[in-house]
């Protein structure tokens, strides 16, 4: 991503190149979002980081792909493109308005690849805004 008044930013996105896509393409760019969607709606000042990952990776055990997201939910960012607080299981943090924070959920199969894709989201003081 760029900077602006030296603060990062961080988009991901993965689409598809070449012919048509195939459906586990399709279908795993469905659950990455979908997922992504569950914890962006849970973000708000008080929740702890570690919940946000649980929501992400129950949906994806709900889906028989929990195996498949191997990676953290996201980070904090500001200053630095990766920063505290991590949002992953590990050394939770509880989330304070303006804190900001990615969510990018993603799957990987060792086939073919993967999918992920990538928000920036502000806590606010009622909740969350996606920037």
């Amino acid at each position: 991503g760029g900077r602006v008044q030296n603060y990062c930013s961080d988009q991901t996105r993965t689409w598809w190149a070449g012919t048509a896509p195939a459906d586990t393409f399709t279908r795993t760019l469905e659950l990455v979002q979908a997922a992504q969607e569950l914890a962006i709606a849970r973000v708000a000042p008080g929740v702890s980081t570690a919940e946000l990952y649980d929501l992400a990776m129950n949906f994806f055990r709900a889906h028989d792909v929990g195996a498949y997201f191997t990676h953290s939910l996201g980070h904090g960012i500001g200053l630095e493109t990766h920063e505290a607080p991590g949002v992953g299981p590990h050394r939770p943090s509880v989330l304070q308005p303006g804190m900001v924070i990615t969510i990018e959920p993603g799957l990987y199969y060792p086939a073919w690849g993967g999918v992920r894709w990538e928000y920036m989201v502000l806590v606010t003081d009622n909740g969350h805004e996606v920037l």
